[in-house]
């Protein structure tokens, strides 16, 4: 259930926060984005599989990321060997 609820915070409640947050000069929460987000919450026996896919794919985004990082590194340094 815990690994369940971190994770739909982490990515149901964060795009419902930002869809409701009204633009301004200092972003904020306020009463009406935690009244009306609206939860399903399945039974015990969903909750792992589906917590686990979304472990999953964070960490697959994650490694995906360094990738392209490095891949950025490797291109800035052959552009700096190319034109010295």
């Amino acid at each position: 259930m815990t690994e369940f609820l971190i994770q739909l915070l982490r990515h149901g409640f964060r795009k419902h926060a930002l869809r409701m947050n009204v633009q301004g000069t200092v972003p904020s929460l306020r009463k009406p984005v935690f009244t009306e987000w609206q939860v399903l919450i399945p039974n015990t026996k969903e909750q792992k599989p589906i917590s686990y896919l979304l472990r999953c794919l964070d960490k697959t985004i994650a490694l995906h990321q360094r990738k392209l990082d490095l891949l950025k590194e490797q291109k800035k340094g052959f552009l700096q060997k190319m034109f010295c």
